[in-house]
């Protein structure tokens, strides 16, 4: 039933719109429409905090790509499972690592460079070489030498090649490798490129180009753009040079973000986090009218199947969820003063499924049209969330408190 009601997004009005759910700021919600429209649903973004008030955002030429962490150890963020290295080398390897021999001369490399960080973009990395890596890596901040992030790249065959060539452009590395000019074994300084910035999340590495290459990197991604255009829709190497193509063009963003006091700050910080998080969902699963209404709007669909339910037990158990699916929005009409809540639900319920209750004009209004919507995926985990806790309650009769649990904003 909730995912008959749900709508596919059209546009970053609609986007903003959901975005305002989350930060009640009209002008920071424009910009995370904006960008969320532009970047699509797998957008990366970079957000950068400033001491004053201030909002902005860049597009900036990169690349986003599939790809594996080689050790645990190289998260620099364990608990988000996620590696960011500023102003990296990187090493682009066509072949495995296994010997120490082979990632030694990669880091001195870096070292001569100047580099503080080392990004590796190999086949595979095991045995001594990974072990040589993460003891460096683990080192204390003030004697290590190197931070590092070891990478296996997720694509293969021919599109693994043109993520090799990309890279290389992006940041003018060479691949090195037995069938290339020189191995690992025999790297020099200059056969590392470098990046911006490199960040591992999700499962994807992403890679933003320096100002210098992106006057390359625009001149490739016209070539591509006219190759895709006399290429026949029906070859079958199209849909990759798409997908190559949407790769170079980007999903990667900066939005800058600023406020008087750093509490302002780390808030809108974590309200654009949760807000992209949001779009990225709304923009894959659609969205639902908001303000609790969607939950609302299923428990004639609820009872329904509770009355055909042979079992009692079970029948009763989908009544109660029935009646806990009103509450969220019944709370939102109580809390924003209006006197008869069963009334103004009743008024909800006979507008029909696209309709909920607008707290601000205490009106009855068409979800879409006012803007009150909430992304599908989303409350369909909500109400996962919510029923696997409510049957953890009744079963154990128990709830674990955190020693030293993580506060929330």
């Amino acid at each position: 039933a909730l995912r008959q009601q749900s709508k596919p997004i059209t546009g970053e009005d609609e986007l903003a719109a959901l975005a305002r759910t989350i930060t009640k700021d009209d002008q920071l919600s424009a910009v995370l429409g904006e960008m969320s429209y532009l970047l699509g649903p797998d957008a990366h973004v970079v957000i950068e905090k400033f001491v004053a008030p201030y909002l902005h955002r860049r597009y900036v030429a990169g690349a986003r790509i599939g790809a594996e962490i080689q050790s645990m150890y190289f998260y620099t963020n364990s608990e988000q499972k996620s590696s960011v290295l500023t102003t990296p080398a990187i090493a682009i390897l066509d072949e495995r690592l296994t010997t120490s021999d082979q990632v030694i001369p990669l880091m001195e490399a870096a070292v001569a460079q100047g580099a503080k960080s080392l990004v590796i973009i190999a086949m595979d990395v095991s045995g001594a070489a990974l072990g040589a890596l993460v003891t460096n890596h683990q080192q204390p901040a003030d004697k290590r030498k190197l931070a590092i992030c070891a990478v296996k790249l997720k694509p293969v065959g021919q599109e693994l090649r043109w993520a090799m060539t990309d890279l290389g452009l992006l940041t003018g590395a060479t691949v090195l490798g037995p069938n290339q000019a020189r191995s690992a074994a025999r790297a020099q300084p200059g056969d590392l490129g470098q990046a911006q910035r490199f960040e591992f999340l999700n499962n994807s590495a992403v890679f933003v180009a320096q100002d210098s290459k992106r006057a390359e990197l625009q001149d490739e991604i016209s070539k591509l753009r006219k190759f895709i255009v006399d290429t026949p829709f029906d070859d079958e190497e199209r849909p990759k040079l798409v997908k190559r193509l949407s790769t170079l063009t980007g999903g990667v963003g900066e939005l800058k973000i600023g406020a008087h006091t750093k509490g302002e700050r780390e808030l809108r910080e974590v309200q654009s986090e949760r807000a992209f998080k949001v779009l990225s969902e709304a923009q894959r699963g659609g969205v639902a009218p908001g303000a609790g209404a969607a939950l609302f709007h299923c428990i004639p669909t609820l009872m329904a199947a509770a009355a055909q339910q042979p079992d009692d037990d079970v029948a009763e158990g989908m009544r109660v969820l029935a009646r806990s699916l009103g509450e969220p929005l019944r709370q939102i009409v109580v809390n924003s003063g209006y006197g008869a809540p069963a009334v103004m639900l009743n008024r909800v319920r006979e507008g029909g499924p696209q309709m909920t209750y607008d707290a601000l004009s205490q009106q009855v209004v068409d979800a879409a049209t006012a803007g009150i919507i909430d992304a599908t995926d989303v409350l369909a985990k909500v109400l996962h969330i919510a029923a696997s806790g409510a049957m953890m309650a009744l079963s154990t009769d128990a709830i674990v408190y955190h020693k030293k649990p993580k506060e929330e904003m």
